[in-house]
């Protein structure tokens, strides 16, 4: 769905000079994966978010949207391309719901800005699908902050763009509606196949609802790294000890009993191991569940702690000859999906 290649971002610091935070930058986003962004104050997330979104330029590198170079679309084509959630107040007045989510068809519209029967089938759809049907009538400042949110989620979501770019939008929410927000993203990139990449300080909501994260550190030498994988994978790397003190993510680590609404699938799994391994490895089958059908026969999972943030899976099943073994968390779900097509 998107790509960077050797991707360079930074800014100009005059007319002769710039600042490179972080270069040789390659990663892709899949089409339906919710990835959340993460770091720490000023290493960069933000400009990342903004070269991503062609809202300034790529210091070198290309940013590929479906095969097509970001820098070349013109403004039409990038509003059909990605949409954005961004973190700033807006202040509409007495806007109704149905209207700003409306303004999602403006690049369909023609310079008419009419609304067709397709544009508003696509209104609807996103109303529903963020829950705010019964709302859209309402005004949008007697929304609460949470509500606000979820609109312009969906105002996003009826621009029908492959890609959607978020900043921080459970900001200033309350843990209920923080926990719907991410609910509402993992849904839509599940059900509308969408890549959906925001950036967040909600340490606990990416890890239970994302799909993957980026991480992105900053060196000795100011310059700026991201690591990427499939969050309980990091977690299991002790890559989020590095970023956050130890002391710190250690409180997240009984993430496996965070309540949400639970994904039927068919089929059982059996882990057993090592207990750390095994609750990472749970949490990320969780996630997986609605690309994998088993038909109601056990699959068996044995994690194995072979030293520091080193793990192997054993995986077994009555329609294999023999055991499977990995040595990465997304390995054996890779392989789970193919097994279970």
């Amino acid at each position: 769905m998107i790509q960077t290649q050797n991707l360079a971002i930074g800014y100009k610091t005059s007319r002769k000079t710039q600042k490179i935070i972080a270069a040789h930058l390659n990663m892709s986003i899949a089409p339906g994966e919710c990835i959340a962004l993460l770091g720490k104050n000023g290493v960069g997330k933000s400009t990342l978010l903004k070269t991503l979104s062609g809202i300034i330029p790529p210091i070198e590198g290309n940013i590929l949207i479906h095969q097509k170079d970001l820098q070349t679309l013109q403004a039409l084509e990038k509003a059909q391309a990605l949409s954005l959630v961004l973190t700033e107040s807006i202040q509409l007045g007495y806007f109704k719901v149905v209207d700003l989510v409306s303004l999602g068809r403006y690049p369909y519209t023609g310079w008419l800005g009419k609304l067709q029967q397709e544009d508003k089938r696509w209104v609807d759809r996103a109303l529903e699908l963020s829950g705010m049907s019964d709302f859209r009538e309402k005004n949008f400042i007697q929304l609460s902050d949470g509500e606000k949110q979820k609109v312009l989620i969906a105002r996003a979501l009826a621009q029908d763009t492959p890609l959607m770019i978020l900043d921080e939008p459970s900001n200033h929410l309350d843990y209920p509606s923080r926990m719907l927000v991410f609910e509402l993203l993992q849904k839509l990139a599940r059900q509308t196949q969408k890549s959906i990449l925001v950036a967040t300080h909600d340490l606990e909501m990416a890890l239970h609802f994302c799909n993957r994260v980026w991480l992105m550190f900053q060196e000795d030498d100011q310059t700026t790294r991201i690591e990427a994988g499939l969050p309980e994978e990091l977690a299991l790397k002790g890559s989020f000890e590095k970023l956050f003190k130890p002391s710190v993510f250690t409180g997240f680590l009984p993430l496996g009993n965070l309540s949400a609404t639970p994904t039927p699938y068919n089929g059982t799994y059996k882990i057993t191991g090592d207990a750390q391994g095994a609750l990472w490895t749970h949490k990320a089958l969780e996630k997986a569940t609605p690309d994998l059908n088993f038909i109601h026969t056990e699959i068996n999972i044995q994690v194995e702690h072979q030293g520091i943030s080193n793990y192997r899976w054993i995986l077994s099943h009555q329609e294999m000859e023999s055991n499977r073994h990995f040595h990465s968390l997304e390995a054996l779900i890779q392989f789970l999906k193919k097994f279970s097509a």
